[in-house]
This record gives structure tokens, sequence and C-alpha cells, in this order.
């Protein structure tokens, strides 16, 4: 095969392995926020509940009962399934817009990458976390981590990431480090 061949065949793969990843860490991102749940995506969701009046407690980031409770009410309000978990439509009907999802997915993108990298303290992560985002060099968060830790790629779990890589990842990204 001739090198344009190659190159766009390894273009295809790229563009095919970012399209399967988006979609899971979205599937999951979406889905995930549920009892035990926490992160800035659930500290979202209470601050739309509560801008909804259905919501009283404090915006920690913690799913709980309350939060739970609040959903279902909100879920219901819609005519949607009380389920008093997260899906797509609860969260584009909550005003949870595309760029919030977005930088939601990137958070938990790279709080999983950072988290499978093996940072045990928040400094560590961070550090992980920006280096991976300085040196991406104009790829893709998911093409580049696809690119340079394939393993990770294949071994994407469902595991919640600790609260310290979710912090350590969302504050590399509120930097501006991903362009």
């Amino acid at each position: 095969m001739s090198r344009k061949i190659k190159k766009a065949w390894k273009i295809v793969f790229l563009l095919a392995v970012n399209l399967a990843i988006l979609i899971i860490v979205s599937t999951e991102n979406a889905q995930a926020a549920r009892l035990g749940s926490s992160g800035e995506r659930v500290a979202a969701i209470q601050q739309k509940l509560f801008e909804c009046k259905l919501y009283s407690g404090e915006i920690n980031g913690s799913f709980d009962f309350a939060t739970r409770q609040s959903l279902k009410k909100f879920q219901s309000r819609n005519n949607l399934s009380p389920t008093g978990e997260t899906d797509f439509l609860t969260l584009h009907l909550l005003g949870i817009s595309s760029r919030d999802s977005d930088f939601c997915i990137q958070t938990e993108l790279l709080a999983r990458f950072v988290q499978h990298c093996g940072g045990t303290s928040y400094r560590s992560m961070l550090m992980t976390a920006e280096n991976t985002l300085k040196n991406k060099n104009g790829l893709t968060l998911i093409g580049y981590i696809a690119l340079t830790d394939p393993d990770f790629i294949l071994t994407l779990s469902s595991d919640e990431p600790s609260d310290e890589a979710y912090s350590a990842a969302s504050q590399a990204l509120k930097k501006g480090l991903l362009r």
C-alpha cells in the first residue's frame, strides 16, 4: 500500500476510536449520576434542580437521597420515567448545554486517564492532567490518549474516578489548557 493510503487508514482508525470513546464516555457520563455519585456533574444537576425549585439541599456535588428525590420529581413533571438517575434526555431538559456536556465528557475522560496513570495524590494527578493537555499537540484529548496509551482505551472501565481525579482534571481544563 502507498503511504497516502496507510495514512488515510490511520486517520480513519483514529476517528473511529475517537467516536467509540465519545459514545462510551458520554453514555456513561449521562447515566453515571445516580445515588452515591459525586463530582462536578452532580453539582451542576443540583444547581439546575435548585433553580427549578425542586432541590433545597446543599449544592455539594454529592448525589444523595435528597438529590435523587428531586430528580425523580423533575422527571415526573416532564413526563419521563422517574428513575432518579440521569440520562441524556433528563440532562437536556435540565438545560445542561452541549458545552457543559462537552466539558463534563472531557473532565470524565481526563479524570479516568489521570487515575489510570496511577497518581495517588491530588498534586500528582493535577500534574498528569496538565502535562497530558500540554502535550497533545493539536490532537483531540481522546486521540492523544489513544495514541499514547492504547491499553487505557482497551480497558476503559465503568469505575467512577476518585474525587481527587475529577478535581485535578477539572482544574487543568479550567486553566484553559484544552483548546
